[in-house]
């Protein structure tokens, strides 16, 4: 992709800069603007998108040059990739502001640790930065792999759920009817045939499928539904405040919120009534 010299262009909208310490989106003439003031978000900071007469390209914050404006979006660089959008269709381009991989999928998501996840033809897959297909792309949906520490991500097949690793592998089987991601967890909730439980990420059960509704773990409770009413287990699924609110809340600060006979409340863990709306108990 031919650069073009910053002295030929007027006026362009600048994507990211810093003004002191807060960020502005702003048109301004390049020539006039101190070159300190061209600091990208991304990662890599040697280019910079920026917007003219609708379109989409970047600038070099070192050199000043720039790219065609031919996109109808474009990204922040991560791990020397960005990405970009013509039509309907996504792909990434290098930091020579050439097109790396090819403007053809229907969703792109940014490169962490090597992979991307990308969407075609309604089927989930994953990327390198080479573009070559190192998870098929052959799930209905999938969770990305948010961070580095995050090594399974939550996939969808035919109606079923389970979790692959980095290298594609199904480490725990596509057999649940719902689950989560694990996030920062250690346990997250799954499910089969309408009753819910707990699995590590191991995909041992750890906390029987017994429950009508199940929420992830916080402050070390989780909510779980029995019937119609709500209440808290520990991490070893122990019932420490039995089913018995219409309606719960996480504990925040060893305090939640929950209805009882239509009325809020606030309780702490031993479920004695902290506040109910007219004072402490």
């Amino acid at each position: 992709m031919k650069l073009t010299p910053i002295s030929l262009v007027t006026s362009i909208a600048i994507a990211s800069i810093y003004v002191g310490t807060n960020l502005h989106a702003v048109t301004a003439t390049v020539a006039t603007l101190p070159s300190a003031y061209l600091i990208s978000l991304s990662e890599d900071a040697s280019l910079t998108p920026v917007q003219k007469n609708g379109k989409w390209g970047y600038i070099n914050s070192a050199t000043g040059q720039m790219t065609k404006f031919i996109y109808d979006e474009a990204g922040s660089f991560y791990e020397g990739l960005g990405k970009v959008k013509i039509g309907t269709k996504y792909g990434f381009v290098n930091l020579a502001g050439k097109q790396a991989i090819p403007v053809k999928y229907d969703e792109a998501y940014y490169f962490d640790n090597g992979i991307a996840q990308v969407k075609l033809n309604e089927k989930y897959g994953f990327i390198d930065r080479t573009g070559k297909v190192v998870i098929p792309i052959k799930y209905d949906e999938a969770e990305t792999f948010s961070s580095k520490e995050q090594k399974l991500a939550l996939v969808k097949r035919q109606d079923k759920y389970g979790f692959i690793d980095r290298t594609g592998k199904e480490v725990i089987p596509l057999k649940f009817s719902s689950a989560t991601a694990f996030y920062d967890q250690d346990l997250t909730w799954v499910s089969i045939d309408n009753k819910y439980g707990y699995i590590d990420k191991s995909g041992k059960q750890a906390i029987a499928l017994q429950f009508d509704e199940a929420q992830s773990f916080f402050e070390g409770t989780a909510r779980v539904k029995i019937g119609e009413k709500w209440g808290y287990i520990d991490r070893n699924g122990k019932q420490f405040i039995r089913p018995q609110y219409e309606e719960v809340e996480d504990f925040k600060f060893g305090l939640a919120i929950v209805k009882l006979n239509g009325k809020s409340i606030y309780i702490d863990k031993n479920a004695k009534v902290i506040w109910n709306g007219e004072g402490a108990r």
